[in-house]
């Protein structure tokens, strides 16, 4: 577990918060669950730890 924090905290330093995709505006992110599809690479990840990274 200790491993998957660590894992999980270099995520979260990598990620850049200098650029936003369109659709982070308008997810309502107080929802309880917020489904992202989308094919790899799109940057769906990305977006969840930007979320992380500037409200938590």
């Amino acid at each position: 577990m200790d491993k998957l924090f660590e894992q999980f905290q270099k995520f979260l330093r990598e990620t850049d918060t200098a650029f936003f995709r369109y659709i982070y505006d308008e997810i309502n992110w107080k929802n309880r669950m917020i489904g992202l599809t989308g094919p790899r690479g799109v940057g769906k990840t990305t977006l969840v730890l930007q979320h992380i990274n500037l409200n938590y």
